[in-house]
C-alpha cells in the first residue's frame, strides 16, 4: 500500500482511535492534537509531560 494513499489514511484513522480515546479518557490529556500519524500532546507542567 503506497504512502499517502487515501486507503493508508482511512487504517490510520480506524487503529489510532483508540489512541485518541486513551488520551481523552484515560490521560485526560485536555490539549491533544491527531493528523493521521502524527499527534501532539500540549500541557502547562513539564513534568505531567514526562509522567505521560
Amino acid at each position: 500500500m503506497p504512502l499517502g494513499n487515501l486507503t493508508s489514511q482511512f487504517f490510520a484513522n480506524v487503529y489510532l482511535n483508540e489512541l485518541d480515546h486513551f488520551v481523552k479518557h484515560k490521560l485526560k490529556a485536555k490539549y491533544y492534537i491527531r493528523y493521521v500519524d502524527d499527534f501532539v500532546i500540549l500541557d502547562k507542567s513539564k513534568t505531567q509531560l514526562k509522567i505521560w
